[in-house]
């Protein structure tokens, strides 16, 4: 429990309030705590760098009632706010601090400590923990060393300069925040900030920028690709008339698909290159006006994303005859774009990766005309003793998607209108991967489709025994530390996979590897893991999600993301490069180099 103690700062306190630091120098008042309790409190002032009183009150309307200079913010805090989760600071974000602290959440379940504030003002600031996703202390310090002395000598703690002195100062505390973007471009926060009415841009950022529909900066940069090729992408529609689409109503609707294509590019020697041809942008306009304001994020947001994909196709590498093929299957609700950061590293490393978009299985998806289809959610049943049946229908349609992929791309190979993929796939090398239920599908894909000589499933949840099936090609299963709640659905459905994904790596007759990375949960295998600080930032209360079947399955682990993502590009490269091109994978057979990987191989040479 904090008492008022623990959040007065003396220092503080008379640096922010010359005229009590004179009283006490005068020996009128006999500290800047005497006076804060007896009259700063009740004025409306500051004990500390970690209490904001306006932020308090205007983040608590329901308090505007009770506050009196009998009873001030700062009482009702210390009273009933520190125990019902209330933030005094636009600089801490609870749910941030709880996703990124695991072990703080297990102690404040276990009532070892008040609160996930509480542990913060008694041991985060000073143990370095981010409070939110516009400061993280390893940024903070590599870029300013004089702050690291001083923070080595214990004269303060990386955030509280940050709060007292470097917003102000205009230092970048995070890859979320730019705060000379912010000033050059707004005005109006300029003049607010000279004016002394604002201690800095990121505070007005974090109390009114982000409600207003502001932009922290100008882009946010995806993970570099690895590896030697530049990445162009390019899109292509089928329609499956053999088949009618099961999750509409209408008799008459077939089945349509759109394919994503990424693919190394040629190199240009024109020095001009990268203005003449900028990066694809993340979303279709279309599909990003109807899945960010479901996130609970503004309508432009995924135009900040920069991707490193050319966004005029333009013709596959000729460095190689031809190239391997890797298929790509996404989460149920989810978008194959939300995957970008593993589909180019494999392109840029020699691979042409089509990532199948599963119409009405995913978040939603738009055809050429401009129709957008949303996620047939009506499918899935309430009830969870009849979600097995509902999901096995589904994994029969998508399974079936991706046969008939590989027939479209055989058919694109041997004469591609667009004139890209002619002669340029090597369909006797191709390999498959996908997460969550794309991991379902390309375990299912690969227990009956004799064209695909390899496959990986990141986190793919088995909740059937029919499911579980013998497969001869090489697999390799990727494991979140943790993938479901505890929640009675979570355990419904984490029961049954931790019975069936075991039993799934038992009937793995060829090269067999499963590996399980500490610190990660289930959407940790996809984009949302580098992109968390910003969904985050942009949406403190719902962190970018669209608040349904909340049972774990959208969840970010503590591990940084692009940590997560280079760990999952290394062995996903790995695993491909040894089993489509025949290379050496030492990665897969020896002990993980990442010492948060836990990894067991079987057949694997």
């Amino acid at each position: 429990m904090l008492t008022p103690n623990d959040l007065f700062d003396e220092g503080y306190y008379l640096l922010k309030n010359p005229d009590v630091a004179a009283a006490v120098a005068n020996g009128i008042v006999a500290s800047g705590l005497n006076h804060f309790l007896a009259l700063g409190a009740a004025e409306g002032r500051d004990p500390s760098a970690f209490f904001d009183s306006n932020y308090y009150l205007a983040e608590n309307p329901d308090l505007a009632d009770e506050i009196s200079p009998e009873f001030t913010v700062f009482d009702h805090f210390v009273r009933f706010g520190q125990f019902e989760g209330r933030s005094p600071t636009p600089f801490f974000n609870p749910n941030w601090y709880r996703i990124k602290n695991p072990d703080v959440e297990a102690a404040v379940e276990r009532d070892e400590i008040t609160g996930l504030f509480a542990h913060f003002i008694e041991f985060g600031a000073a143990e370095g923990r981010s409070p939110s996703p516009v400061y993280r202390q390893n940024f903070y310090l590599e870029r300013n060393p004089d702050i690291a002395a001083a923070v080595g000598r214990d004269e303060l703690t990386g955030i509280e300069h940050f709060i007292i002195f470097g917003a102000r100062e205009g230092r970048s505390a995070s890859e979320v925040f730019n705060p000379t973007f912010y000033r050059n471009i707004y005005d109006d926060v300029a003049q607010a900030v000279d004016a002394g009415l604002l201690d800095s841009g990121v505070e007005h950022f974090l109390r009114f920028g982000r409600n207003e529909g502001r932009d922290s900066l100008d882009s946010f940069d995806l993970p570099v690709p690895t590896g030697p090729f530049p990445v162009d992408m390019t899109t292509y529609f089928f329609t499956d008339t053999s088949r009618p689409e099961i999750f509409t109503a209408d008799p008459d609707d077939v089945r349509e698909l759109s394919v994503d294509v990424w693919y190394p590019g040629m190199e240009t020697s024109v020095p001009t290159a990268p203005t003449l041809a900028p990066p694809d942008p993340y979303l279709n306009p279309l599909l990003e006006g109807a899945i960010a304001p479901q996130q609970n994020l503004p309508p432009n947001f995924y135009d900040l994303i920069n991707t490193n994909t050319n966004t005029v196709p333009l013709t596959v590498s000729d460095a190689q005859p031809n190239y391997p093929v890797v298929l790509f299957s996404h989460g149920l609700g989810a978008l194959p774009e939300f995957y970008t950061s593993f589909l180019q590293n494999l392109a840029s490393h020699g691979y042409i990766v089509a990532a199948i978009d599963h119409t009405y299985v995913a978040g939603a998806s738009v055809f050429p005309d401009g129709e957008i289809t949303q996620f047939a959610r009506d499918f899935l049943p309430t009830n969870p003793t009849e979600l097995e049946g509902a999901l096995l229908q589904t994994v029969e349609e998508t399974t079936q998607d991706v046969s008939f992929v590989l027939d479209r791309l055989a058919e694109l190979n041997a004469a591609d209108p667009t004139g890209v993929l002619t002669d340029k796939l090597d369909l006797s090398r191709a390999g498959m991967f996908g997460h969550s239920f794309g991991g379902i599908t390309t375990t299912a894909t690969l227990q009956q489709e004799p064209r695909l000589q390899a496959g990986a499933s990141m986190d793919g949840l088995l909740i059937s025994p029919d499911l579980v099936e013998a497969i001869a090609a090489p697999f390799m299963q990727i494991n979140a530390e943790r993938t479901f709640k505890d929640s009675f659905l979570g355990r419904f459905l984490g029961g049954a996979d931790s019975l069936f994904r075991p039993a799934q790596f038992e009937l793995l007759f060829g090269p067999a590897v499963n590996l399980s990375i500490q610190g990660t949960s289930h959407s940790d295998f996809s984009d949302r893991s580098v992109l968390f600080p910003l969904t985050a930032l942009y949406s403190p209360e719902k962190l970018g999600l669209p608040g349904v079947f909340d049972i774990g399955l959208t969840d970010i682990g503590p591990i940084e993301g692009d940590r997560s993502v280079n760990i999952i590009n290394e062995y996903l490269r790995s695993f491909f490069d040894r089993y489509l091109k025949n290379q050496p994978s030492p990665l897969l057979a020896e002990a993980s180099p990442f010492p948060e990987v836990q990894v067991t191989a079987r057949n694997v040479v």
